[in-house]
């Protein structure tokens, strides 16, 4: 990523990396329960385990392009000036613009 720009000169630090361990931890979480609260008592532990190990890497990829497209939705929101707000309070991605 740095060899690409993202580097301390355009505010890309170290800690712009908190922000997506929360999102990442929010996410696994929320699969994490929702898979136990559907498979638990369900099927057995092997079966379960299976499907994680097919489904992890294809939501993996689900969920990349879902972000791809978001990111290039607000990408042309922003843009186009109908997109002003920073994301939600409380989340800082960046110490300071550019």
């Amino acid at each position: 990523m740095r060899e690409a720009g993202f580097d301390q000169r355009l505010d890309y630090i170290p800690e712009i990396l908190g922000f997506y361990t929360e999102v990442a931890d929010f996410v696994g979480r929320w699969e994490a329960t929702t898979f136990m609260e559907r498979v638990e008592g369900h099927i057995d532990v092997a079966e379960a385990a299976t499907m994680a190990d097919h489904a992890l890497p294809l939501m993996l990829d689900f969920f990349g392009l879902m972000r791809q497209r978001a990111f290039f939705r607000h990408i042309e929101a922003i843009r186009a000036g109908k997109e002003t707000d920073r994301p939600a309070d409380g989340v800082n991605p960046s110490s300071a613009r550019p």
